[in-house]
């Protein structure tokens, strides 16, 4: 079926119009700029031994905005990373948009997300929200288990081998 000029015209500004809308709702609404005070930091630990965790990984992502007094950004690729020293502490006081190659302020009224990874600890996800100002806390990071159970009994208690290689393939028990 063949289309007419005026509803591909018509179609054409439609989508323009759809795309123009929200850039139109966010006109005159910047990101914030970095502000004195702002921050958010805390200390990675084991939460079997509570020693501090060097080399984690934080990541803050933020979620959504609480309340209509909360910052608003026009980016959705925002986070805030930084690498626990050894002695366990982290800090992130600006947040970017890998995307945009932009930096901003903490976004403030906002609940956030924050991701910490470390070798040897599973990935703890928890959620916070942020108000203003510094707000510090603590991670407790839970210890991946390497103790190995042999249930095969390839290994005997002792710990020697009862099959040892000769070239062959073996297959089950």
């Amino acid at each position: 079926m063949p289309v007419s000029r005026r509803q591909s015209l018509l179609v054409i500004a439609s989508v323009s119009l759809a795309m123009a809308l929200p850039g139109l709702a966010m006109a005159g609404k910047k990101p914030p700029k970095k502000r004195k005070g702002d921050l958010i930091a805390g200390t990675a630990v084991d939460q079997v031994t509570k020693e501090p965790v060097g080399g984690a990984m934080v990541e803050i992502y933020p979620v959504e905005p609480k309340s209509k007094k909360s910052d608003v950004t026009i980016y959705t690729d925002v986070l805030g990373v930084d690498t626990s020293s050894a002695a366990g502490t982290w800090s992130v006081e600006m947040l970017s948009s890998p995307s945009a190659y932009t930096e901003m302020g903490l976004l403030r009224g906002w609940s956030y997300q924050v991701v910490v990874t470390a070798p040897g600890f599973y990935q703890l996800r928890s959620d916070f929200e942020y108000k203003k100002g510094n707000e510090s806390f603590t991670l407790e990071l839970v210890p991946k288990v390497t103790d190995v159970v042999d249930g095969t009994g390839v290994v005997a208690d002792d710990g020697e081998k009862k099959f040892m290689s000769r070239g062959q393939v073996l297959r089950g028990n």
